[in-house]
């Protein structure tokens, strides 16, 4: 067997497997460097450095209560995504993982200069550090659940409603560098979500049209067709998760 074209540096994540599936059924099996989960207490930690713990403490108040509840009404949704778009989210063989502690990692970086691959696909992982991303002679590209560079960070798609601007609700394929979700974009797609979406439905919305964009990308990389987007010159914001309150406050303008 030759050396990978493609490999994936990833995390455990429902988009995970569905970037596998897509990416084997187009180019056969991809190696997949998956890095452990963060713990909780080191994710909240991380996060309180940069927005302090008062408003980690009230974010985490709405993924407690107040998401769980919109996944639960959201599910026959997710599940229709799922089905309709043909998104297998079935576990990735064992065969093809190769453990990791982190995706920035010496055991990583090892690991894909053992591969060297041509692309490396990212999915639900810490930010990649910059040794990870020059360890190789690859491009390193992303799904965003987002319209970049407008709305960086998580929840892109629900930020665009809250907002007042439907016009930026979509997905984004982009190369990967030092900032967040700052790469040049490959591919951009606005999506319209139905009244049957939700805060929990959207980024499967989302995925449902994103991850064959990521596959198409794949194949344009490899081949050389793939052009490379000039980016709007500003930067946009960089989004985090909502409270209780922004929520509600999204929710009396119809953002559900």
């Amino acid at each position: 067997m030759g050396t990978p074209r493609v490999v994936m540096l990833a995390g455990p994540g429902d988009v995970t497997p569905m970037l596998y599936h897509e990416l084997s059924a187009r180019l056969g099996p991809v190696p997949v460097i998956m890095e452990r989960p963060m713990s909780r207490a080191d994710f909240l930690r991380r996060r309180a450095r940069r927005l302090g713990w008062l408003q980690v403490g009230h974010q985490s108040l709405f993924q407690t209560t107040v998401a769980p509840v919109l996944r639960r009404r959201g599910r026959r949704r997710i599940d229709e995504l799922l089905r309709t778009h043909e998104l297998r989210g079935d576990p990735i063989p064992e065969a093809q993982i190769i453990a990791v502690p982190s995706v920035n990692s010496d055991e990583a970086r090892d690991a894909l200069r053992a591969l060297e691959p041509e692309v490396v696909v990212i999915s639900a992982t810490r930010i990649v550090s910059k040794a990870t991303l020059r360890c190789v002679e690859a491009p390193f590209i992303n799904l965003h659940t987002g319209i970049t560079p407008y709305y960086r960070g998580v929840h892109g798609g629900y930020w665009a409603l809250h907002q007042g601007e439907p016009e930026r609700f979509g997905v984004t394929v982009h190369l990967v560098d030092a900032g967040i979700d700052t790469g040049a974009i490959l591919a951009q797609r606005v999506i319209e979500p139905s009244v049957e979406d939700n805060f929990a439905t959207y980024p499967y919305l989302q995925f449902a049209h994103g991850v064959p964009m990521v596959g198409a990308a794949v194949e344009g990389l490899l081949t050389g067709e793939q052009p490379r987007w000039r980016e709007p010159a500003v930067r946009g914001g960089l989004w985090s998760h909502p409270t209780v309150l922004s929520y509600l406050r999204g929710r009396r303008r119809g953002v559900r």
